[in-house]
Order: structure tokens, then C-alpha cells, then sequence
């Protein structure tokens, strides 16, 4: 679970952004209301919204649009997610809820080429400032987790998602 500096459980959910950005505000400020500290969401690249989560204290974890690939194509997916993640880095750049970015999101990282996709993210940004995470289904034979700062366990679809930890 995601955790603030001092070690408190932050509270999220995942969310997909709406076509509107009045609507999306309207949902951060529901959002706020009921207590959500942290938003996982897809890229959120409209500084009007990065302004509102800042007002409102919440912090987007960005997912890169990279889902469900398989190790070749991601390992040749470097210079696209390069790209995507300059753009990125400058649109959430000074805005506080411009969270930690996730470079993956159920890719096999029980195999050691995935790791190579990630070692070279992270080669991109080493004067950055920021926090990488990927998701994943697998907890005991990945052996890719040490080339980013946390990993999010995909839980979705398992009657006790703790179990599986």
C-alpha cells in the first residue's frame, strides 16, 4: 500500500479520466470529500487538472499507456516511452500532486529481459526527482522489482487480494 514520508497508509483508487475536465474536477472533489489521498489514473497531462488535485491535496499516480505487453514490444517500446515520459515529467513539472509514475502495467517481470525496459527508464531520468513504480501480477518470481522504487500488486479479481501477498 502506498505510504506518506512518515509511514501512514495513504488511502486511493483507480481512476479513469473523464472526457470532460469540469467533470473531472468534480470527481477529485468527491473524491477529497470521502476521504482519497491517492488517485492512479492514466496520463494526466491538462495543467487545470494538476491544479485542482494540488488544491485539493491528492496526488495522481500516473500509469504510462503501456499495459498488457509483451516482453519484445515492451523492451522496443524504449524510445516511445521516452517520449511519453518527457511529456510527462514537463506537464506535472512544479505541481505537488504530480505523484510517482508507473512505467508498466502487467508486464512479465519474471523475465529478466523486461528488466531492461526498466533500467533504461530510469537511465533517461537519473537528474529527476521522481519516484517509478510498475504494476504487476506476479510477487514471487519477479526479478525486476529492484529497477524501480515500489511495485503496485494487481489484486483485481482475487476474493482476498491480501491473500496473494
Amino acid at each position: 500500500m502506498p505510504e506518506s514520508a512518515n509511514g501512514q497508509v495513504l488511502k486511493g483508487v483507480v481512476w479513469e479520466l473523464p472526457d470532460s475536465t469540469p467533470e473531472a474536477i468534480l470527481d477529485l472533489r468527491h473524491m477529497k470529500e470521502v476521504g482519497i489521498q491517492v488517485v492512479r489514473t492514466g496520463v494526466v497531462g491538462d495543467s487545470v487538472l494538476f491544479a485542482a488535485a494540488d488544491s485539493l491535496g491528492l496526488v495522481f499516480y500516473q500509469d504510462m499507456p503501456l499495459v498488457d505487453i509483451p516482453v519484445g514490444e515492451l523492451t522496443d517500446s524504449v524510445s516511445m516511452a521516452t517520449r511519453i515520459l518527457g511529456e510527462m515529467l514537463i506537464a506535472g513539472n512544479g505541481h505537488p500532486s504530480a505523484g510517482p509514475i508507473g512505467l508498466a502495467v502487467n508486464t512479465d517481470v519474471t523475465n529478466e529481459d523486461a528488466c531492461s525496459y526498466f533500467a533504461a527508464m530510469r537511465a533517461q531520468t537519473q537528474n529527476v526527482d521522481q519516484e517509478f513504480y510498475y504494476v504487476s501480477k506476479f510477487v514471487e518470481s519477479d526479478v525486476c522489482h529492484g529497477q524501480v522504487d515500489f511495485v503496485l500488486l494487481d489484486g483485481v479479481g482475487h476474493e482476498d487480494p491480501v491473500s496473494i501477498m
